[in-house]
């Protein structure tokens, strides 16, 4: 216990200094009184020896000297930063910007991607898809019946789930909504590891068909239902079955994502082996690895694919952790974020390191006075150090505050539809993140001027006199130079990215579509009223202002709907299977090819006559057309779909691309709904001669005198819907950008602050040339030249920086390689420009120097 004794002694001495002071000049006294009577006061002054370096020698025996230096030292430097509001404000502003920034955006990661999933042990959750190696896909859906073989022979998992989206309809006052939710097997929430708050979940004996109807609710939707405890056992009705609660999730569980409430999915032998439309989610034997898992499953495809050949051709396995599977997707582009909000983090750094190295030269007779008064280099340093530290830790606080106000906004808006957004918040761990940044950074930048001070040769500062520049200091600017080349270097490597991707969306949004979406209302409807969609047709046409009305299985800007690689055969040509061969299928009305504004290259559209009667026919598109009759014309021809009778080929449809769709459209036929089952969808086009807005009520009001207990799952313009498409590229577009300017910004007055400095400490040199007979354009044009000298350095750097980071946005390009010369050289351009701008002002001040006064300034 000495060791507590004695720091409890020293930390008693730090709080109680003062009395410790007076205690000990007061026995000094005594002992020099006593000694005084002894042998009198001069005796025993000389006997006594120097009583203040008695006085230090016991403060170091009783307290920590080190702690209480950096305590003056933070005292002084919170008087010195006092004193100078505009440098301190403009310094602390500078780092509240990119500590902000960054603390934003880490809170964004930590959520999405550092925090654990809410399960326990999520290390050990994996989905398990299905491989078609033939069409290169790696995550493709699973049968039944494949699942039910997989958890029969696997011994890798613990338990094994199948899942499906499942959506029913309840009345909200007068207008029926769909509740999203799943159909989930018994296995479901016991591979999760998560147990109901309230009531229990599925047991085997409710997977039975003949079961009666059960459900489980998540804890948002029991709120909505009233939040009562006795809701568990008692009945709730789904658009027209009535189910029995049998518990309530805990609150955040809504798996997957959006769920409200879940059901029971009895095993259906129905299906059959190649109808794929479940997922399956399963928890890994205790120190089972996923590689171990995946080569287990492997085995199993290969057997599975020897027993069914003609089901499970080409079918593989893979084994993906959940974790990688839910936020997969999100990382390259949070990775993106990450590297810009560095930048500019470090691009503040550097700005607020040139602010106090100038700061430091402003100061350099203070500063050399203390070292010829016996300060140490070292004391000094660390002086600047902890004056730098405190601004960061300023700059963090203000930082901290802007980031709790943007993260909530960003929370609430959701404007890329990150997975786990909800789980994103400014918490501990953001603010430890926060603090070693701000440490970091402000360790960082404060060495500049601390390394500076401790060069050899600081004391003949004295000796320049009160008035004096420095410019006779060797290499005066040279590290201020570098620091301003540095912020170039990192703003034309942002300005690059924002380049490459503005002009991904412009290439986006500039694609042919093959459509016309002005002037058209789109309509997303349930399944279920494929039966009527004829009749629906008829009342929506005979509206005022409607030009068109049909109906398809998909939008046009989502493609060809569903596909399928070997479902296509040609008459008189070999089946062809593979990704290369996909092509789209696609069920329309008549008039759906006129409502959306569609082309007719060759032959004819659908009409009335073509019935269920009728002869079959086929429209397909250009792509079709060129990839499997090339140089032939199609009409006439005879093709058909997944083995069903022959049908021909009556029409030419021109290619449709919407905004989303990347490389050539999809090859596509389309058949008539009246020959044809349909998709999983109706989607109706509706093309009016007013603004389709405006029509809005008026088809909805129709659609509910029709059917009032349709539910409208979707109704918009078909701009609109294009626009929301393009809502991810564009967030992505806009936030690059943001950095960018920032980081340009900051640059620039960087940039501004080094040239408006060097004119300063030259004024003496400026004036001697005037006088000698330089002309005001020889002084712009040296001025000028020291700034692009400076950019082209940053330039050089900051353009093999972009070469080589700008691969990391490859997934996030449409239509632009990395390496786009068009991006370089504009962004390059452009920070040149704000570059010239920020170093014409101190170069039109130093035109304007009077020589005379030049030379007597010095």
């Amino acid at each position: 216990m000495q060791w507590f004794s004695e720091v409890w002694r020293r930390l008693l001495f730090l709080f109680r200094r003062r009395q410790f002071d007076r205690d000990l000049e007061e026995e000094m006294r005594f002992h020099m009184e006593m000694k005084a009577r002894e042998a009198g006061p001069v005796a025993a002054q000389r006997k006594f020896g120097n009583a203040a370096l008695l006085q230090e020698d016991s403060r170091e025996a009783w307290g920590w000297t080190g702690l209480e230096a950096w305590a003056d030292d933070l005292k002084y430097a919170l008087r010195a930063l006092r004193k100078n509001p505009g440098f301190t404000s403009v310094a602390v502003l500078t780092m509240a910007l990119g500590i902000g920034a960054g603390t934003a955006v880490f809170s964004v990661v930590n959520g999405v991607l550092l925090r654990p999933l809410p399960f326990p042990q999520p290390d050990r959750l994996t989905m398990v898809w299905e491989t078609r190696e033939q069409r290169g896909e790696d995550r493709t859906m699973v049968s039944y019946q494949n699942f039910r073989d997989w958890k029969e022979q696997s011994r890798s998992f613990e338990r094994m789930a199948a899942f499906v989206g499942a959506g029913v309809r309840m009345n909200v006052g007068d207008e029926p909504v769909m509740i999203p939710g799943a159909s989930v097997s018994r296995d479901f929430f016991p591979a999760l590891g998560v147990q109901p708050m309230l009531g229990r979940t599925f047991v085997p004996e409710e997977e039975r068909k003949s079961a009666a109807p059960v459900t489980v609710l998540s804890y948002s939707f029991w709120q909505k239902l009233g939040g009562d405890r006795s809701l568990v056992g008692k009945k709730v009705q789904f658009d027209r079955e009535v189910f029995t609660v049998l518990g309530i999730m805990p609150r955040g569980f809504a798996f997957p994502a959006g769920s409200e409430f879940w059901l029971s999915l009895p095993p259906d032998e129905s299906h059959n082996r190649g109808d794929c439309s479940f997922r399956v989610v399963a928890r890994l034997q205790d120190g089972v690895t996923a590689a171990r898992a995946q080569s287990e499953m492997q085995t199993i495809a290969t057997r599975l694919r020897q027993a069914y050949p003609k089901e499970n051709n080409g079918a593989g396995a893979n084994v993906v952790p959940l974790m990688e599977q839910i936020v997969g997707e999100a990382r390259s582009a949070l990775s993106v974020f990450m590297g810009a909000v560095a930048c500019v983090l470090l691009i503040a750094c550097v700005n607020v390191a040139n602010l106090l190295v100038v700061r430091a030269a402003a100061r350099r007779r203070e500063f050399a006075l203390r070292l010829t008064l016996g300060a140490g280099r070292w004391r000094v340093a660390r002086y600047l150090l902890t004056e730098s530290v405190l601004l960061a830790l300023a700059g963090a606080a203000v930082g901290v505050a802007a980031a709790r106000g943007l993260v909530r906004v960003f929370v609430a808006l959701d404007p890329i539809h990150l997975p786990r957004i909800q789980e994103v918040a400014v918490d501990g761990r953001v603010l430890l993140y926060t603090m070693a940044a701000a440490m970091v950074t402000g360790i960082l930048f404060g060495l500049a001027p601390a390394l500076r001070i401790s060069r050899p040769g600081l004391v003949n500062w004295l000796k320049q006199g009160p008035g004096a520049s420095g410019s006779g200091e060797p290499g005066r600017n040279r590290g201020r130079s570098v620091l301003a080349a540095v912020q170039i270097a990192l703003a034309v490597m942002l300005l690059i990215g924002a380049g490459l991707l503005m002009r991904s969306f412009v290439l986006r949004v500039s694609v042919p579509l093959g459509f016309r979406p002005e002037g058209v209302l789109g309509i997303e409807l349930p399944w279920s009223i494929r039966q009527r969609v004829d009749e629906l047709l008829e009342r929506l046409r005979a509206l005022p202002g409607v030009q068109a009305a049909g109906a398809a299985t998909a939008f046009p800007q989502d493609s060809a709907g569903s596909y399928c690689g070997g479902c296509l055969e040609i008459e008189g040509q070999p089946k062809r299977e593979g990704k290369q061969y996909d092509t789209g299928y696609m069920v329309a009305t008549p008039e759906f090819f006129r409502a959306a504004g569609m082309s007719l290259r060759e032959g004819r559209f659908f009409t009335a006559a073509d019935g269920r009667d009728a002869p079959q026919v086929v429209v397909i598109n250009e792509a079709l057309a060129r990839r499997d009759f090339p140089e032939q014309d199609p009409i006439g021809r005879h093709i058909r779909w997944g083995g069903e009778q022959w049908s021909t080929v009556i029409g030419v449809a021109g290619n449709v691309k919407g905004f989303g769709i990347a490389g050539d459209p999809m090859p596509a036929v389309y058949f008539p709904n009246r020959q044809a089952d349909w998709g999983n969808g109706v989607q109706v086009l509706v093309r009016t001669s007013v603004p389709p807005a405006s029509m809005a009520g008026a088809v909805r009001k129709e659609m509910r005198s029709w059917n009032r207990r349709m539910m409208i799952l979707q109704l918009d313009t078909v701009d609109n819907m294009l626009a929301s498409s393009v809502t991810v590229p564009r967030f992505y577009m806009l936030l690059v950008a943001v950095f960018a300017g920032l980081a340009l910004a900051v640059s620039s007055i960087g940039v501004y602050g080094t040239i408006n400095y060097s004119v300063a400490t030259r004024t003496q040199e400026i004036g001697i040339r005037m006088a000698l007979g330089a002309e005001r354009g020889d002084i712009l044009a040296m001025i000028l030249g020291q700034g692009m000298a400076l950019t082209t350095w940053g330039l050089v750097i900051g353009l093999a920086g972009a070469w080589a980071s700008t691969r990391v946005l490859e997934s996030l390009l449409f239509g632009v390689r990395p390496g786009d010369a068009v991006a370089f050289a504009s962004a390059s351009g452009a920070l040149a420009l704000a570059i010239l701008l920020a170093c014409y002002v101190p170069a039109r001040r130093a035109t304007r120097i009077d020589p005379l006064e030049a030379v007597k300034h010095e």
